[in-house]
């Protein structure tokens, strides 16, 4: 028997939605006053890829060891099939008259985080393009708005 993945929400939606199931995933970006936007990202070599996870306790973990940047949590909602590893983000505003450009997203979790921090020329960062103008946090003020930043999100 073949199995035959949905490329796209689409797919998802049109077909079977047996398997999967809404669940929210986490993501990290600076907070500044200029359009744009700039995740945190794992990279690699010439391979940039941005960090979303299901789990606010790895996000904590890498916020922590990013550099210290007036930064937030960034919070969204999938239809999530762990089991084929596929996670399609509801993000209608952004994508309202063409769904097929909603693809799988990859979520990072602790056992690939550890791989990935033994991985030598691996790091954890910020996405480049916003870097004179957001000012650095230092780390004691950087750990409390993460720290407030999980709380509100708890509550």
């Amino acid at each position: 028997m073949s199995i035959i993945l949905p490329k796209n929400i689409t797919e998802v939606i049109q077909g079977n939605l047996e398997g999967y199931k809404l669940k929210y995933a986490y993501s990290l970006k600076l907070t500044h006053d200029l359009m744009g936007y700039f995740p945190a990202i794992s990279a690699f070599g010439e391979e940039r890829k941005i960090i979303f996870t299901d789990d606010l306790s790895l996000l904590t973990d890498i916020w922590k060891i990013l550099p210290p940047r007036p930064s937030a949590i960034e919070r969204r909602l999938y239809y999530s099939n762990e089991e084929a590893g596929l996670n399609f983000e509801i993000c209608f505003e952004y994508y309202s008259t063409d769904l097929k450009k909603i693809e799988s997203d990859s979520f990072l979790n602790r056992e690939s985080f550890i791989k990935l921090l033994q991985t030598d020329g691996h790091k954890f960062t910020w996405a480049s393009g916003l870097l004179s103008l957001t000012p650095e946090w230092s780390q004691e003020q950087f750990l409390k708005e993460i720290d407030s930043a999980i709380k509100e999100l708890a509550a």
